[in-house]
């Protein structure tokens, strides 16, 4: 980050973001700030290395409200980010979830349409 120091502190002070000087250096977590179109934060992503898919699921995050590709809406259905893990996982219980009622809906759907077909026995 460059600028005059005023411009710097209240950036950082905006953001919550803590660095102090330790001679000509400066001693300040290393992370990745997304935010908003409305300049909200949306996500801290921490560390020097980033998972090209954790990013793409932040940007994803920041840009909601606006229409996306199909597979990015799906892929917040399957994923949610874990603070403790600061990573994005897979949401074994919501993907479960929705195959048991996409599998429910189908046979209710089986027996509604099979039952109409067959003729009355007399």
């Amino acid at each position: 980050l460059t600028g005059d120091a005023d411009a710097i502190k209240t950036l950082t002070d905006a953001i919550g973001f803590a660095f102090k000087r330790d001679g000509e250096d400066f001693i300040h977590p290393a992370s990745l700030i997304v935010l908003s179109a409305e300049g909200k934060i949306s996500r801290y992503l921490y560390g020097v290395g980033y998972l090209p898919f954790d990013v793409q699921m932040a940007l994803v995050e920041a840009s909601e409200g606006r229409v996306g590709p199909t597979i990015n809406r799906l892929l917040r259905f399957c994923f949610a980010y874990d603070p403790k893990g600061q990573t994005y996982a897979l949401e074994v219980t919501k993907i479960a979830g929705g195959v048991v009622t996409l599998v429910g809906a189908g046979f209710l759907m089986y027996l509604i349409f099979s039952a109409k077909r067959k003729p009355p026995h007399v």
